[in-house]
Formats: structure tokens, sequence, C-alpha cells
């Protein structure tokens, strides 16, 4: 019997490769919102302590820049959450390829599993049938013998 071999091996590799891609994409994005959400953090922390020390200061020329202050962090908070909402976006499609390419990968798999429960069945016919003929052979071989020993032990009698 031939080994056994899955003829969709190299799509299968393949698939594997682009499921591993895909979730390396993944992971990409995920490590961009966690940096973004890190960004959202900077500028509260930013805002916190301008504000502080612009109050705790009590300058009239600090507090007047506290309206200014406050809207550039708050338009710079705005394009963060603006790219992380994208971000977040990116990543629902992100998921839903990688779970496209799970479905592609395990679909191989178990076909593949199926031809090798196929194949070892196939196999253990063959060997089961291999037996018998050597089995078979082996068992006809001796009654020739014994019928052949039998034959010329007739014979050495008749001729008595």
């Amino acid at each position: 019997m031939k080994r056994f071999e899955f003829r969709l091996q190299s799509v299968l590799n393949w698939r594997a490769h682009r499921l591993e891609l895909e979730k390396s994409r993944l992971q990409t994005l995920v490590a961009e919102v966690a940096a973004l959400d890190a960004a959202l953090d900077r500028i509260a922390a930013e805002t916190r302590e301008g504000e502080r020390e612009a109050v705790a200061s009590g300058n009239a020329q600090e507090l007047a820049a506290l309206g200014p202050f406050r809207e550039r962090q708050s338009r710079e908070r705005g394009r963060v959450l603006a790219r992380r909402s994208d971000c977040e976006r990116r990543i629902r499609e992100q998921r839903e390829r990688v779970l496209e390419a799970e479905r592609g990968v395990r679909l191989l798999e178990r076909l593949k599993d199926r031809r090798l429960a196929e194949w070892r069945a196939e196999a253990a016919k063959e060997l089961e049938a291999a037996a018998a003929e050597s089995f078979l052979s082996r068992w006809a071989r001796e009654r020739a013998r014994e019928h052949s020993s039998s034959k010329s032990g007739q014979l050495c009698e008749d001729s008595r």
C-alpha cells in the first residue's frame, strides 16, 4: 500500500499561512487601538495637568490661555477618537477575514481527516486480504504436501 498523501496539502498549507497572516494583521490593529487609547489617556492627563497648573498659578495670562488650550486638546482628542473609531471598524472587518480563513482551514483539515480515515480503512482491508491470501497459500501447500506424502505412502503399501 502506498503511503498516505493528501492531494490538497499545498492548498491547506497556503490557507494556514493566510490564516496566520490575517491573525497578524488583526494583532497589528489591536495594537493600534491600544496605542490610540494610550494617546487618549495622555491627552486627558495633559489637559488635567495644564488646567491644574493654570489655576494653581493664578496668572491671568495662563488662565486666558486655558480656553485655547482646552480647544486644542479637544480637537486632538476628537482626531484620536476618529482614528480609533476607524481602527475599530477595520478590526471588525479583519475579524471577519480571520473567521473566514479559519473556516477554510477547518474545512480542508476535516477533509484531510476523512481521507486519512478512508486510507487507513483501505490499508487495513489490503492487509487483511494479504494475510488471508498468505494463510490460504500456506494451507494449500501443506495440504498438497500431506496429499502427496499420503499417496507415496499408499504406493509403497501397494507395491508389497
